[in-house]
């Protein structure tokens, strides 16, 4: 399709999310790590989010603007304003 990058097609499993059981989940997350994923899953399956991505996010060297708001740091956040 015209119009449509490698990363757009990878992403496309998050179309079946939610028909994964928690093995699968955790492979796909393991592969396609990213903020857009984690973003995704945030808002799609607050359960997940809350058991494995915020722990993940939590233990992270190097945090990121979305991390920090992914993880409702506001302190940490503020110092990018």
């Amino acid at each position: 399709m015209l119009g449509r990058g490698k990363c757009n097609a990878d992403l496309e499993f998050l179309i079946k999310w939610n028909t994964f059981s928690d093995e699968e989940k955790n492979k796909k997350y393991s592969n396609f790590c990213s903020h857009e994923v984690n973003l995704f899953i945030y808002f799609k399956d607050p359960q997940y989010f809350k058991a494995v991505v915020r722990p993940f996010l939590e233990n992270k060297m190097e945090k990121s603007f979305i991390d920090f708001w992914l993880l409702s740091d506001y302190e940490k956040i503020k110092h990018f304003a």
